[in-house]
């Protein structure tokens, strides 16, 4: 018993040293597309990562950055927020605004 009790004191002191107990926690549940990619971005230099993914996919997490991925109704999801478009798709935009104002 004694050397689970070692064990279990381990496990700890590197949960407290992992990003998500050393950074804000606010990023890992966010709505704020900047925030939560900073959070992905600490998980995937976390030695917990993989066993954290799996055990919120077992728990099916409501909503989060959990292991290096986010995580709606408990499945791996898009993260939210908009997309920063393409030049392509800026060009595109601009050019349906000239062709809008020559109708109008």
């Amino acid at each position: 018993m004694g050397s689970k009790a070692g064990g279990a004191r381990v496990g700890l002191e590197q949960v407290v040293i992992a990003p998500c107990r050393s950074h804000d926690p606010e990023w890992w549940f966010s709505s704020v597309r900047v925030e939560l990619s900073k959070a992905m971005s600490l998980c995937r230099s976390c030695s917990h990562m993989s066993e954290c993914l799996a055990g919120a996919l077992a728990r099916g997490e409501a909503a989060g950055v959990w292991g290096g991925r986010y995580l709606v109704e408990g499945r791996i999801a898009a993260v939210p927020g908009p997309w920063l478009p393409s030049r392509g798709r800026v060009r595109l935009a601009v050019s349906r605004s000239r062709n809008d104002e020559g109708r109008g």
